[in-house]
């Protein structure tokens, strides 16, 4: 900053403008430094690497513990994203998410393209209205299955 922008914002801070002042220094300071979410792509991203990410991006934005689920959701791309959507009522906490995010990641990357296809169909079929019964929904999936699976 200049000399003559700071005894500016000085002769104005005196006065009773300083909030206005603050509010527009602490505004420029967001704009020019966005807090971008980090994402989580399946077969290109890591998923310790995106946990961290996802954990400083939650402190840097003071994110409440409570709200950090529906928040990672938003994080989430492809298969990942759907996985989330068929389980997400099943966790009681950001940290059984973590746990089970972890562990699938893992699987899947062993098993990518057949695992990919059932999350996808599965997803699929839970956007159905009326909503179908798990077991029917797992069936038909299973049915497009090849019989060797």
């Amino acid at each position: 900053m200049d000399m003559i922008a700071a005894n500016q914002l000085q002769e104005v801070a005196q006065g009773n403008d300083w909030k206005n002042v603050a509010m527009s220094l602490a505004t420029k300071s967001l704009l020019s430094n966005p807090i971008e979410k980090p994402i989580f792509s399946p077969g290109i991203s890591n998923s310790v690497d995106f946990l961290d990410r996802f954990e400083k991006f939650t402190k840097r934005i003071k994110l409440p513990e409570a709200e950090k689920l529906c928040v990672v959701k938003d994080c989430l791309r492809s298969s990942a994203f759907h996985w989330h959507s068929l389980k997400e009522d099943s966790w009681k906490s950001f940290d059984e998410f973590k746990t089970e995010f972890l562990i699938d990641t893992i699987r899947r990357r062993e098993h990518l393209h057949m695992s990919d296809f059932f999350l996808s169909q599965a997803a699929g079929y839970h956007r159905f209205i009326p909503s179908l019964p798990e077991v029917i929904i797992m069936a038909e999936v299973m049915r497009q299955m090849p019989f060797n699976v």
